[in-house]
């Protein structure tokens, strides 16, 4: 039993990451969070590959990003810091409680003003169509029906132009779920991961 005024103990756990440019970030993870304690390389790839997007895009009118199955927001954390001075518009959606958690935490103590989102059918439909960019590792369970869904909030929540990019080991599983819903992709190489980029129907610039 605890005494009065005792400590309560914290299992949350600091550590650093960057994308080449931009000063690494101190972001916190939480038991229950993917990856806990340590980068996940596969959310690296992705912010990595969307930064480059970034600082290779003209413009100053500020971007909205969506990052699904966001974790602690490592992905869209550093495309903000890449993408300054510009401003990103956060929209971080997870299905488990202590992602959203410390997503929140990361947000105030980077402060890097975010919405955040706890949900598991991807975004409410009132941000259909809103958003320039959408970002995502999507799990392989399920013979890739969550896949499916993360694609389907793609198609619909990206303005007509807007890309989206998806992450995984191996683009040989994924690719034809995201070509399902995007019937033209690029898949870029990082990390030993495949990006797969897709943009959304009536393309124009991303500004």
């Amino acid at each position: 039993m605890f005494g009065k005024g005792a400590r309560e103990r914290s299992f949350a756990a600091a550590y650093q990451a960057s994308v080449p440019g931009v000063a690494p970030l101190s972001l916190v993870s939480v038991p229950g969070c993917f990856c806990h304690r340590r980068t996940d390389e596969g959310g690296l790839a992705l912010a990595e590959t969307v930064a480059k997007a970034l600082r290779e895009t003209e413009g100053e009118q500020p971007l909205k990003f969506l990052d699904m199955g966001c974790g602690n927001g490592i992905v869209g954390f550093l495309a903000a810091a890449a993408a300054r001075p510009r401003r990103l518009e956060l929209v971080m959606v997870d299905s488990h409680s202590r992602a959203v958690e410390a997503a929140e935490m990361n947000s105030r103590a980077l402060g890097i003003e975010a919405e955040i989102i706890l949900a598991d059918n991807g975004t409410p439909r009132r941000m259909d169509g809103t958003f320039d960019i959408f970002a995502g590792n999507p799990p392989y369970y399920s013979e890739y029906r969550i896949a499916g869904l993360f694609c389907e909030t793609a198609q619909r929540a990206l303005k007509p132009g807007g890309h989206a990019y998806f992450v995984c080991k191996n683009a040989a599983g994924l690719e034809p779920v995201v070509a399902e819903y995007f019937p033209e992709i690029e898949i870029l190489r990082r990390r030993g991961y495949a990006i797969l980029h897709a943009r959304a129907a009536a393309a124009r610039n991303m500004v």
